[in-house]
């Protein structure tokens, strides 16, 4: 699993943390960015999760669909009336946002994750919870207002008191009109193919188009990939609890199509690893459904 902290700079772009752990105030202004792949027979599975840290914590996930990226934010509700919160309770998504690019979707969800860092995920028992994906605009958000009290003895405590915020929080939501019609137009065109190939009769036009690929330029887009997908390898090393962190990459595109990543690591904590666990750790966090956007230019 990778681990980022995470913010966003004036200009609303994403920026890392330094070190591994944030102690103080600052911690208001970070999220934690985990990301999961596991593989499996035939596909595999990525899991994108962002929280909050500080005083609370705002539990956000982006998941990949079929054409785009949403982002939800996970809600405990109650299940029954008739049963306390304390024992039952379930999870629900609610639509925060729909982004066409990963990129976008995850510095939403980072603000989202920091405006909400005080807004509390315990709902009580709802009909609406059952009947579909609720938006976060139709929603009440609520926090926790503390005051001190003091009772007949003359103690003063501090009593919490759950209170409505003022935070509010619009969903971002994309036309999935224009999503599905290009869809159903792929399969529409596939199906007449498949018809006219059944026939013995090809009427499509062939027309060539020349490319080119700057390997140089590809590799250092490869590199920024890899820099950026893998930046830390936690739990290596003989103690299992060792920190490397990822100083350089370099790639070598051959004109085979045989391309070489080379990493170079830097122990942050822990006792020493051996290549073979790093290299692990790598493809671990790899994972087989990486994507590099190639810098292609038309000559034509």
């Amino acid at each position: 699993m990778s681990t980022k902290i995470l913010r966003l700079d004036d200009q609303g772009e994403i920026v890392k943390y330094a070190g591994k752990y944030i102690r103080g105030n600052d911690a208001d202004k970070w999220v934690v960015y985990n990301v999961e792949k596991s593989e499996y027979a035939n596909s595999s599975y990525i899991s994108r999760k962002i929280h909050s840290t500080g005083r609370g914590r705002a539990n956000l996930e982006i998941k990949e669909k079929d054409g785009w990226f949403e982002v939800t934010w996970t809600v405990n509700y109650q299940v029954d009336p008739n049963v306390a919160m304390a024992y039952k309770m379930e999870q629900a998504d609610v639509l925060v946002g729909q982004f066409n690019k990963l990129k976008d979707a995850e510095k939403h969800a980072i603000k989202i994750a920091l405006e909400m860092r005080d807004i509390r995920d315990m709902y009580s028992y709802n009909e609406v919870w059952t009947e579909r994906q609720l938006r976060i605009e139709e929603l009440p958000l609520f926090t926790t207002k503390d005051s001190l009290v003091t009772n007949e003895r003359g103690e003063t405590f501090k009593q919490y008191e759950q209170v409505e915020s003022d935070l509010k929080i619009t969903s971002i939501v994309l036309d999935m009109s224009g999503v599905q019609s290009k869809k159903q137009e792929k399969l529409d065109r596939e199906e007449k193919r498949k018809v006219r190939l059944a026939g013995g009769e090809d009427t499509r036009i062939m027309v060539k188009i020349l490319m080119n690929v700057d390997l140089q330029n590809l590799e250092e887009s490869i590199a920024d990939y890899l820099q950026g997908e893998v930046d830390t390898i936690d739990g290596v090393g003989a103690d299992s609890d060792s920190t490397y962190n990822v100083d350089e990459v370099t790639v070598k595109v051959e004109s085979t199509g045989q391309i070489e990543a080379t990493f170079y690591l830097e122990r942050e904590s822990g006792k020493f690893a051996g290549k073979d666990e790093l290299t692990d750790a790598l493809m671990s966090q790899l994972g087989t459904s990486s994507t590099v956007e190639v810098p292609i230019e038309i000559n034509n």
